[in-house]
């Protein structure tokens, strides 16, 4: 005889994803977005850890969930491959049982590790004269000379 396996209900009610949507506009203010914009104008529009220009994301140092805090001290502009690599590390964290302030120490760190690797290779490029601004000046002289050649 064929049986019937059991399934759960995998799709939320209308009701459950109303009552979601208000328990996350409660951990979110009535002013993220505009913290969020300021959160990036602060950081130059670049992700904090790689540089990287375009999408970005605000990453809490501490999640909002336990901190409550919205405050721009808690918000950092990441791209969204340093803000998987900063989740992963403070779930982690978390899980393990470490405190906010363990996770703050760590995640912060790491951007400041990240920060001084970038300025390492941006000095080892200009030592080495392979900066993008001295290509843009030599390309400039380059083409003033062939401006300024006389033709025969």
């Amino acid at each position: 005889m064929y049986r019937r396996r059991f399934k759960p209900n995998v799709y939320k009610s209308k009701a459950l994803k109303i009552q979601e949507a208000s328990k996350k506009k409660k951990l979110y203010s009535n002013n993220w977005d505009y913290i969020r914009k300021s959160v990036y104008a602060r950081d130059g529009f670049r992700c904090v850890m790689c540089g990287k220009k375009g999408k970005l994301h605000a990453h809490h140092i501490v999640p909002v969930r336990i901190s409550k805090d919205n405050s721009m001290n808690n918000l950092v502009s990441v791209c969204e491959k340093c803000h998987r690599t900063l989740e992963a590390v403070g779930f982690k964290i978390l899980k393990e049982g470490g405190g906010t302030a363990l996770l703050r120490r760590t995640e912060l760190r790491m951007i400041a590790e990240a920060r001084q690797e970038r300025l390492r290779e941006y000095t080892e490029r200009s030592e080495n004269g392979t900066r993008q601004d001295d290509h843009k000046s030599i390309n400039k002289d380059y083409r003033d000379t062939q401006n300024n050649a006389v033709n025969y």
